[in-house]
């Protein structure tokens, strides 16, 4: 695909996702279920920071600068993991949810499964198969269920 194309197309989204932000379709979803382990962190990879920022502050700035130029408030989903839900939580608690309502913000959790060694059996542990969060794979299938859930 040539440049100019990129750009014909680059400006046909952009207009597309301007109006679905101004019939207010769209809302955020911020997939947190990851811990930052690799990042040398012993807390959710959303705390690590950026420039004196947690990178949550980073996005959520973004969506504030957003709803700024649009005059509306988006609904934001946060999918975290059984590892880090409730820290989580409480981080957004203890900073005030960022300065966005706390109504606005929804926290629901990804699935837990089984894990598998390399030859696909079962990684048993003290009589009991072990498992872990299932990545963000199933992010659309578990936010239907919370959202036929709130209905």
């Amino acid at each position: 695909m040539s440049h100019l194309n990129i750009e014909k197309y680059s400006l046909k989204y952009k207009k597309i996702g301007q109006e679905v932000i101004k019939k207010k379709e769209v809302g955020c979803i911020i997939l947190a279920g990851g811990m930052g382990t690799r990042l040398g962190i012993k807390n959710p990879k959303g705390f690590f920071k950026i420039n004196n920022k947690s990178m949550f502050e980073h996005i959520l700035d973004r969506i504030k600068k957003t709803e700024k130029i649009y005059k509306k408030r988006f609904s934001i989903a946060i999918m975290t993991s059984f590892q880090n839900h409730e820290k989580t939580i409480k981080f957004f608690e203890k900073n005030k949810f960022f300065g966005f309502l706390k109504d606005q913000i929804d926290f629901f959790m990804q699935e837990d499964r089984p894990l598998l060694d390399e030859k696909g059996q079962h990684i048993i542990k003290n009589g009991k198969i072990l498992s872990g969060p299932d990545g963000n794979g199933s992010f659309f299938e578990i936010f239907r269920k919370k959202l036929f859930l709130l209905r």
